[in-house]
């Protein structure tokens, strides 16, 4: 009789276990449909893997606020035509890279002294290597630096021949509204990974 309480003991043990462990798989199951749409969670978990890898990595974006910084010194500069620019830069400079993306350009800083302007800009940029993905963020640097030879710039208002120096819209003297001087000098000075 003794034996035979510790067989359907033994044997409400492993019902009890086979029990917890189906009711576990089911629950994993649930949750694998639920957060990544199928019932294999280690599938899920790759495909989510290379779906982080597809999509572009967070930037310090500051578009909003330094664009109207940028164009009180430049008017007529162009933050598409930068961004395409830019996009070329980075394509030539990481040309032996397998399926290269650029994924996002934003701007991140606007640094100005006297000598020169520098828009400071990140990317987002996916390529393979070795048959395996990557996405690294970079920052480009955009530069627009007066000749050497001069200390500064100076044109002259053509409403009042007042002197203008360098980035001034408007005439200090008359308060006429210039086009800027300079055209074509802004150049990516460097690159490098962030």
């Amino acid at each position: 009789m003794g034996v035979w309480i510790a067989i359907g003991a033994g044997a409400g043990a492993l019902l009890g276990i086979g029990g917890i462990f189906l009711w576990a798989r089911r629950r994993v199951r649930r949750f694998s449909r639920q957060v990544f749409g199928t019932d294999s969670l280690l599938q899920g978990l790759k495909e989510a893997d290379v779906a982080h890898l597809e999509s572009p990595r967070s930037l310090n974006g500051c578009d909003a606020l330094l664009l109207p910084k940028i164009l009180a010194d430049f008017p007529d500069f162009d933050p598409n035509l930068a961004f395409t620019y830019a996009r070329r830069y980075i394509t030539e400079q990481l040309a032996g890279k397998e399926k290269l993306t650029v994924y996002r350009i934003v701007i991140s800083k606007y640094l100005r002294t006297l000598a020169q302007k520098t828009i400071v800009m990140q990317a987002a940029v996916g390529f393979t290597e070795n048959g395996q993905r990557f996405q690294n963020r970079y920052e480009l640097d955009y530069t627009f630096i007066l000749d050497e030879g001069s200390e500064h710039i100076a044109a002259n208002c053509p409403n009042c021949g007042g002197a203008l120096g360098f980035g001034e819209t408007d005439c200090p003297y008359c308060g006429c509204r210039v086009a800027s001087v300079l055209n074509n000098t802004w150049k990516f000075t460097a690159m490098r990974e962030n």
